[in-house]
């Protein structure tokens, strides 16, 4: 695989300047699809937080986390595969391979951990497949979802995915063909999120574009991993569908205080000090929340009485509830109560008042 270029200035990696834009709105979008958002988040908490979710509403949850990511990156993916290359593939006059390495390189680029392909079989009957490396995965059931989106944005067709930790930290996932499951027609569809204008321009490199902030943090491509050096916690650029979707099928399956048990695991999870985002305050939150890419805050309000919040073009609410709870807690030194609500237009207030 060809050496990833960066800027010569901030050390952004190219790509990322190119197929992304920071909107002044609170957004992050991609070039060539700006209804798709993308979010730069922390990502050492995702597999600890559904795995919380799991513990509080004592079943697995893998198959919903894996189905969902599949069925809501598989569009953006199918963007980077050229008609006439997909044709080719399905007359059998070439393999899939050349499209994988591309997407190997979107995976290390993002954060989510280093792909290789180690095997697969084309023949277009059932017993195709294609088997990944995935080493350090950035959570290994949304790598599993990926893998399969990664299929059926190239072939059009369902697939599933087995997995199969080989060493640490290091997984063997192979797709292969395999019909919708009964009683899924039509759900966990991609979420498709409200945009309002902003005016929340963020300071750029001169050179590549990227805001200023991203260029704190360490690209290692050659691993697939983004550093926070300061912190040693590990990001990841990803589409907040992945997560969003998961969360409204666990509801729409498991019941109504499913997002009341997202905001609570977030909320013990934050609690374990492993955010640092500095001083709650109104200018250091609206730059964390913009240069992130969740959203832009137009009110917020902090004291010993709550904290109030309204956030324009937000995503990944549940889990932005939880967190302002555990880091309000921490601040304080109390506990809270958390009301949040998303209205149809994307825009997210949160509420907390202390516990007397």
């Amino acid at each position: 695989m060809p050496a990833v270029s960066s800027c010569p200035e901030c050390g952004v990696p190219d790509y990322v300047g190119r197929e992304h834009l920071w909107l002044d709105n609170g957004d992050i979008v991609h070039s060539r699809d700006r209804s798709d958002r993308v979010a730069f988040i922390e990502s050492d908490n995702i597999d600890s937080l559904l795995e919380g979710i799991k513990n509080l509403v004592g079943v697995s949850i893998e198959h919903i986390v894996i189905t969902c990511v599949a069925r809501n990156i598989r569009e953006p993916l199918a963007l980077f595969v050229p008609n006439e290359e997909r044709q080719r593939i399905l007359r059998k006059e070439t393999d899939y391979r050349g499209i994988l390495d591309t997407f190997a390189m979107i995976s290390e680029i993002m954060g989510r951990g280093r792909l290789e392909v180690v095997d697969l079989r084309y023949e277009q009957d059932e017993d195709d497949f294609c088997t990944f490396r995935m080493t350090e995965p950035f959570s290994v059931p949304l790598c599993c979802g990926a893998r399969i989106a990664n299929l059926e944005a190239i072939l059009r067709y369902d697939h599933n995915v087995t997995c199969e930790e080989v060493a640490e930290d290091v997984y063997l996932m192979t797709v292969f063909p395999s019909k919708e499951p009964e009683g899924l027609e039509g759900r966990m569809a991609p979420v498709d999120y409200a945009h309002s204008d902003g005016g929340n321009e963020l300071e750029k490199c001169p050179a590549c574009g990227a805001p200023k902030p991203v260029s704190m943090y360490r690209w290692h491509p050659d691993r697939g991993v983004i550093l926070n050096e300061s912190t040693g916690h590990r990001m990841v650029l990803m589409a907040p569908r992945e997560l969003d979707a998961v969360f409204q099928e666990l509801a729409d399956e498991l019941g109504e205080t499913i997002p009341r048990t997202v905001v609570e695991a977030q909320r013990r999870f934050t609690k374990t000090g492993f955010f640092d985002i500095g001083e709650l305050s109104e200018e250091n939150l609206r730059l964390q929340l913009t240069y992130r890419g969740l959203g832009n805050l137009r009110d917020f309000e902090s004291s010993r009485k709550g904290l109030s919040l309204m956030l324009d073009n937000a995503v990944l609410p549940l889990m932005l509830a939880g967190t302002l709870q555990g880091l309000y807690e921490m601040e304080h030194g109390v506990e809270t109560t958390v009301d949040w609500e998303l209205s149809d237009d994307g825009s997210l207030s949160v509420g907390l008042s202390p516990v007397d």
